[in-house]
């Protein structure tokens, strides 16, 4: 097979083998399996592989977690390299996951949207027809947007014009030629996309792993978040808000199973998972530093939901919304309200921001004991609203796609380091290490130009 278009060819694999087995079990013949019928679009949506969001690479690099030099040396080479960020950080690993599996995703999408162009819908069809159209678009754009957080220079209002962005890939032709698009192209794509999925999606999906117009809010609020539109950011997180705004009483979750938090439960607004989950993510690999649980207070709830101790002394993260060992990296009410509070504070509507705070801390302390804040200073609030971020959003690969836009201001750049066997590694702002390099198998097979590294 030539090479340049394995990595778009292995999805017409994937529909054979990972689609609803009903729908499979009719079309045994590969010569039939080419989608007509709006029961066709819904199985390729159904797929799962479309419930993944493949920055593992995103929580490996930042995640806040510490592993002792045992474990390091028994990992495989691509988890080494994450975690000092190495410049060659593949070694010719082949595939890479977060771009192989994301673009099988892109290309799922598109077999979908151009089955729809050749369906002409009866009225009765008419809004099946629309939300299969708004959850394929919804989707492509999820891909895209965790590339671009992978594989693009970081959004600067001020350079976008100068960088490029990812391959955007709007067919379903193999045949046809990759090349990168601009880094503002990249996203005018990506909020297009979910923009038109807004307008087609219904205000509760069928099912939470099923997107839906909150869903969309919140990935546009995400989306405008990371470009520093706060303006936008802020009224999306608060359209989704408008939509969906129940949120998980930490007072009342039993932490006495592995896992307390059940999935699929009444704060999220999209379920999606973080993949691969790298040994480190694991607690039973990696371990949270003390100076990350010194975060939380004692009457703080997430200390004891969120973590647990282990047999060695040292503390494990367990608050997946997933209810499991896998990495969550869904949409919820809590990171929303974050979002508004966040965009609130920068433009200079602190009540609206410090009351953002209040709805979620007295879902997560104890009853009657969250902190009363009177802050004045805009300044001393928004570091209040990314600390919470820092503790809500743990674990979900957050950390990366912070630290990428919060570089970019001076006052709000950091150090990474990390000790391993006697050496000390460290990022530094707005390093180039902050893009990870296109896998070389894709940049010899299409010819795209590489990022620095």
């Amino acid at each position: 097979m030539n090479m340049k278009f394995k990595a778009l060819l292995l999805p017409c694999i994937a529909l054979l083998m990972s689609c609803n087995d009903d729908w499979l079990s009719v079309k045994r013949d590969i010569s039939l399996t080419i989608p007509s019928k709006l029961e066709d679009v819904r199985a390729l949506l159904n797929n799962n592989l479309l419930r993944y969001d493949n920055i593992g690479l995103a929580e490996l690099s930042a995640g806040e977690y510490e592993i002792s030099d045992l474990a390091y040396n028994a990992r495989q080479a691509l988890e080494r390299n994450g975690i000092i960020w190495a410049k060659d950080i593949y070694e010719g690993a082949n595939p890479i996951v977060e771009w192989d599996n994301t673009y099988q995703q892109v290309l799922q999408c598109n077999v979908a949207l151009e089955t729809l162009a050749n369906i002409n819908p009866t009225p009765s069809q008419q809004r099946l027809w629309d939300v299969l159209h708004g959850e394929a678009l919804f989707f492509r754009a999820k891909a895209f947007f965790n590339m671009a957080q992978l594989f693009a220079t970081p959004y600067d209002p001020l350079t976008v014009d100068s960088h490029m962005g990812i391959p955007l890939r709007l067919t379903a032709d193999v045949n046809e030629k990759t090349s990168r698009a601009g880094l503002r192209q990249t996203y005018d794509q990506i909020i297009r996309d979910l923009t038109i999925a807004s307008l087609k999606l219904d205000d509760l999906p069928l099912d939470i792993r099923q997107t839906s117009r909150p869903a969309a809010f919140a990935a546009l609020a995400r989306c405008y978040l990371v470009m520093h539109d706060y303006e936008k950011a802020g009224l999306y997180a608060d359209s989704a808000l408008q939509l969906q705004n129940k949120l998980l009483d930490f007072n009342a979750i039993n932490t006495t199973p592995t896992y307390p938090i059940t999935p699929y439960n009444e704060e999220i607004i999209l379920s999606s998972t973080l993949f691969p989950v790298y040994g480190p993510l694991n607690r039973n690999v990696g371990s949270v530093p003390d100076e990350v649980m010194e975060r939380y207070a004692s009457n703080d709830l997430r200390r004891s939901v969120f973590f647990i101790q282990k047999l060695d002394g040292s503390m494990g993260f367990r608050g997946s919304y997933l209810g499991s060992a896998f990495s969550f990296h869904g949409t919820t009410v809590a990171e929303m309200l974050l979002v508004r509070a966040e965009c609130a504070v920068r433009s200079g509507n602190t009540e609206v921001s410090l009351a953002d705070l209040n709805t979620l801390w007295e879902k997560r302390y104890v009853n009657g004991s969250f902190p009363q804040i009177d802050l004045l200073n805009p300044k001393d609030i928004l570091d209040l609203v990314l600390l919470e971020r820092r503790k809500e959003l743990i674990g979900r690969g957050a950390r990366w796609m912070d630290l990428r836009r919060l570089n970019l201001d001076p006052e709000r750049a950091e150090v990474l380091s990390r000790s391993i066997n006697g050496v000390t590694y460290t990022l530094p702002p707005n390093d180039p290490r902050y893009v990870l390099p296109i896998p070389d198998y894709i940049v010899q097979a299409t010819g795209i130009a590489q990022n620095e590294r």
